[in-house]
């Protein structure tokens, strides 16, 4: 001792110095592998220790270490492998992110390419309608009655799983499916239950995952499997849904599918053209279709008929030909297409 009430011995420097040597090793080490909450809890504890042992040692032996350097080094790696460990997790998640997209654009593209083995409706068909399903979305993103169900991830979402909307056609035999000519009640009765079976299979898929993306994913994707053909009135099927109690996602579909299936030709009928369409889809307004839905669609039009054109099946008769269609019907009844989605009426 100086006989000074403080002293700072002449190696307190040097102490200082190898004190912050040891506690970055040390806390670098330590940090790099512990979690959040432990983390959080070893920088507490050892400014608390730091800044105690200075006091102590002040107060008993009158010696002056500065706890600064070693509470600074602390909080500075801290920070810095904090930092450091966002960043990675980040890279992770966006790298899982990736990687979920992906499974999920392969089980799309798995499932529909099924799916069309089974039906007469093209690759085409599948990505109009998820085209069409997006410009309702983004259109109605800002209206009062949506705007909480449509956001941006959501739409994104709706945009996916929007080819899976007829998978449950795989589980319709053949002779119902590729029948041109009238169902029977019967017939049509199975022909509905597609809406069902896709609904089943989609959900039975969700149970078999874990991840809370993939779920959101394929619940959506069985909303509008179970719902594209309700109708605002009730008069749809499989459960005759009414009105907002149709999922927005299937009120959607509705009009996409019934657009599409209005102006691509099919071996029943040829394609109207895109303003015979829209007059049919304006005489939908309040009973087959959402009136929301129908204004988005009618303020959507150019971009409809862009997708059209975009991902056209390279039909003889187009929907931007001009040309009026007359509806073709077998032996004068509704095509197995007007059963399943309501009466098509057309030009006489």
């Amino acid at each position: 001792m100086s006989g000074h009430f403080l002293a700072r011995p002449l190696w307190a420097g040097g102490f200082e110095f190898a004190a912050i040597i040891v506690l970055g090793c040390l806390s670098t080490f330590f940090l790099a592998g512990a979690n959040a909450l432990t983390s959080v809890c070893f920088l507490v504890i050892g400014v608390c220790g730091i800044g105690y042992g200075s006091f102590i040692l002040l107060e008993k032996q009158g010696i002056f270490i500065n706890p600064l350097c070693g509470m600074l080094i602390l909080v500075v790696n801290f920070a810095i492998l904090s930092l450091l460990k966002f960043w990675r997790e980040e890279r992770e998640v966006k790298k899982r992110s990736r990687e979920l997209l992906l499974a999920q654009d392969t089980t799309i593209l798995s499932m529909t390419a099924l799916a069309e083995t089974r039906d007469n409706e093209t690759g085409g068909h599948i990505q109009r309608t998820q085209h069409y399903v997006r410009a309702l979305a983004e259109h109605l993103a800002d209206h009062p009655r949506f705007k909480k169900c449509l956001d941006w991830s959501t739409i994104e979402m709706l945009f996916r799983s929007a080819p899976l909307h007829d998978i449950g056609k795989v589980g319709v035999a053949d002779r119902i499916l590729l029948n041109p000519g009238k169902l029977s009640a019967e017939e049509f009765e199975a022909m509905k239950e597609h809406a069902r079976l896709g609904y089943d299979t989609l959900v039975k898929a969700e149970s078999l995952l874990q991840d809370g993306e993939g779920h959101s994913f394929l619940r959506l994707a069985g909303e509008i499997a179970y719902s594209h053909h309700e109708k605002w009135n009730g008069t749809g099927y499989p459960r005759g849904l009414k009105g907002d109690a149709i999922p927005v996602a299937g009120r959607l579909m509705a009009l996409a599918d019934v657009y599409d299936a209005l102006i691509s030709a099919r071996c029943y009928k040829p394609p109207f053209t895109h303003d015979e369409a829209v007059e049919i889809i304006k005489k939908g307004r309040g009973s087959h279709f959402d009136p929301d839905v129908v204004d988005a669609f009618l303020a959507q039009e150019e971009s409809f008929q862009r997708i059209a054109r975009r991902f056209s099946d390279d039909e003889p008769d187009s929907p931007s030909s001009g040309k009026v269609a007359p509806v073709v019907r077998v032996n004068g009844e509704p095509s197995p297409a007007e059963q399943e989605t309501g009466p098509i009426a057309g030009p006489d």
